[in-house]
């Protein structure tokens, strides 16, 4: 994981050492970055591990909100935990 990758987890208040904890709003770091259109992060942190299926109190993963085509490819296509 890069430093921005790790910065950015900081910066959202997200636990590098545990990238499936909700955070505020009960999302993960995957469905912040999938929500804000963020490729780079999304790919990293699934590349990390992150977990694509999780879901949040309102039933929404990170596949529900990523916001572009690309995201929603790199998510499908990851190994679902």
């Amino acid at each position: 994981m890069t430093q921005a990758t790790r910065v950015w987890l900081e910066k959202n208040s997200y636990d590098p050492t545990n990238l499936d904890l909700q955070g505020s709003y009960a999302n993960t770091a995957l469905m912040k970055a999938a929500r804000e259109g963020d490729a780079t992060i999304v790919k990293e942190l699934l590349e990390a591990g992150a977990d694509g299926i999780l879901k949040n109190p309102n039933d929404f993963s990170a596949l529900d909100l990523a916001v572009t085509p690309k995201i929603l490819k790199m998510i499908r296509s990851s190994p679902l935990k």
